[in-house]
């Protein structure tokens, strides 16, 4: 017989239970790592007007003015006078966004602490929230009409429709898709000019499909025709049309119905159509095209709840956010056939 074998099947095996000692009851060891969802970071902050009404209110004002035209007068001809027109917007706060996480104190006093995780999903959530709020305002801009009695100060919104492939099979496929984004941001871009919308302050906003779709392009990524606007092997484009280019993951990808900022008061300003969703390239000032209202920003608290036997984390936030120019906006919307 050989050897090593002599003692069974009554050997010994530590940590293997049940009669026939075939049961694997190895102790885990706890080596700190935790795995959860990917960390994502706000990109908003910087490209909204932010104004806070902490401890003042919950609602700010931004006045609107139109313009006066330039008149000719010969001698003897009457002066006609002109009336300077107005209006106001108002953007109200009425939201809190939140995430509550009660633990078991029993639970929390036995095993290992994963606040720090914990807390960090939920700033990722937060962040992909906030993000989604500004780019739901920013599509819906499209279809904004300005007051007549605002005309010519104010514009209407911009919109630029473009169907693309929606199966590309061939690099000439792949081109055409990207060369129809590229005329359309074009287009897009002409009507800011003729807006006479500063360009040194727009930046095009776009997804992560309509990206990966514009890396295709023969000319923007090629040194006959430009010098370091992009690398096709390392998926990195800088900008198109002369406007820096920005990949997000935040766009709404499905339509929403009951979108957490939306109330009676913004009528559902939110909410987002299949129309809206189409909306996958946006180009838009960062100084003149959004505001943000924050009441109370980002901020954690960790307090013990007594009477459920709970430590709990909260996470709150309190803003919202509109479109302070709606026709410093043009988006691109983008079917696929």
């Amino acid at each position: 017989m050989p050897q090593g074998t002599t003692y069974q099947p009554n050997t010994t095996r530590v940590h293997m239970g049940g009669a026939a000692s075939a049961i694997d009851q190895h102790l885990e060891l706890y080596t700190g790592f935790v795995d959860s969802q990917f960390q994502y970071t706000q990109i908003f902050a910087s490209m909204s007007a932010q104004r806070t009404t902490e401890d003042r209110t919950n609602n700010i004002r931004i006045d609107r003015l139109n313009t006066s035209v330039v008149k000719g007068r010969k001698a003897g001809e009457a002066i006609e006078s002109q009336r300077v027109t107005s209006d106001k917007l108002n953007i109200i706060v009425e939201c809190m966004m939140y995430i509550r996480n009660p633990i078991d104190e029993m639970d929390d006093w036995t095993s290992p602490d994963f606040l720090t995780d914990i807390a960090r999903n939920n700033g990722t959530q937060f962040g992909l929230a906030y993000d989604e709020a500004h780019i739901i305002r920013l599509q819906k801009a499209r279809s904004w009409v300005a007051p007549a009695h605002l005309k010519p100060a104010f514009s209407d919104g911009i919109e630029v429709p473009v169907t693309l492939l929606a199966a590309p099979v061939t690099t000439a496929d792949l081109q055409a898709n990207a060369s129809a984004l590229v005329v359309a941001h074009q287009k897009a871009v002409n009507a800011l000019i003729k807006r006479r919308v500063p360009l040194t302050d727009v930046v095009t906003l776009v997804t992560t499909d309509v990206f990966t779709t514009l890396i295709n392009h023969e000319k923007l990524i090629n040194k006959d025709y430009v010098a370091d606007n992009g690398d096709f092997a390392g998926r990195r484009l800088v900008k198109v049309n002369g406007v820096d280019i920005v990949e997000s993951i935040a766009f709404p990808t499905a339509p929403i119905t009951n979108h957490i900022l939306s109330t009676s008061t913004n009528s559902n300003a939110f909410n987002a159509t299949a129309a809206d969703i189409k909306g996958e390239m946006i180009l838009f000032s960062k100084g003149l095209s959004l505001v943000t209202v924050t009441a109370k920003g980002f901020h954690s608290k960790f307090w013990e709840d007594h009477a459920e036997m709970c430590n709990v984390l909260d996470c709150r936030s309190m803003f919202t956010v509109d479109t302070r120019r709606p026709d410093t906006v043009a988006v691109v919307t983008v079917t696929r056939a």
